[in-house]
């Protein structure tokens, strides 16, 4: 299966469901930034033989939490991760 890759950012916009019981259920709309990779790895994966810490997506999820909520919601290509300990 070939899949072709747009490495221009997108922006979507994605419906989820807030988890409160149906009778009170509401929805909220997330703005979420996709940057994708320019090369994927999916035509390399042995979707047979998964292996616990040795196989890795293409992308991952990442936001920044500040005044009390998650914000710049973003799919980004897989990278080393970096924060403070303090």
């Amino acid at each position: 299966m070939t899949r072709g890759v747009n490495t221009k950012k997108k922006t979507t916009r994605i419906t989820i469901n807030s988890g409160l019981p149906r009778t009170a259920m509401t929805t909220e709309l997330l703005n979420l930034t996709f940057h994708p990779v320019a090369k994927s790895r999916l035509e390399t994966v042995d979707f047979n033989n998964l292996i616990f810490g040795r196989t890795f997506s293409d992308h991952m999820f990442v936001a920044d939490y500040a005044d009390g909520q998650w914000q710049d919601l973003r799919i980004v290509p897989y990278a080393d991760m970096t924060f403070s300990p303090a």
